[in-house]
């Protein structure tokens, strides 16, 4: 699960080159800074929570870009809404996992 969770890191770090692992890990999973640290040096799994924070989250912000979008048909704001909703979809499926 931990290199699936990395692979949606590595996508948002793509879209926000400022998301360090510290920021992705209080944001999207609220969690503390140093959770996906630990839980790779200790080799833990994320736990079904984070996943799920992760999961809303990214669904969340995909809503937004949608509403954006409905409101004013700029194309930027319907691409960052199918990247969040592609990605609220890998995060589903870990939710699912196992």
């Amino acid at each position: 699960m931990n290199q699936q969770l990395m692979e949606i890191y590595t996508q948002l770090k793509q879209h926000d080159a400022k998301l360090s692992q510290r920021r992705f890990s209080t944001e999207y999973l609220e969690r503390s800074e140093a959770y996906l640290f630990s839980n790779n040096y200790y080799g833990r799994a994320v736990s079904k929570n984070a996943v799920i924070a992760l999961y809303n989250n990214l669904k969340s912000i995909a809503d937004t870009w949608a509403a954006l979008y409905a409101e004013t048909r700029r194309e930027r704001y319907r691409l960052n809404c199918a990247l969040y909703e592609g990605l609220a979809a890998q995060a589903q499926q870990l939710v699912f996992a196992e």
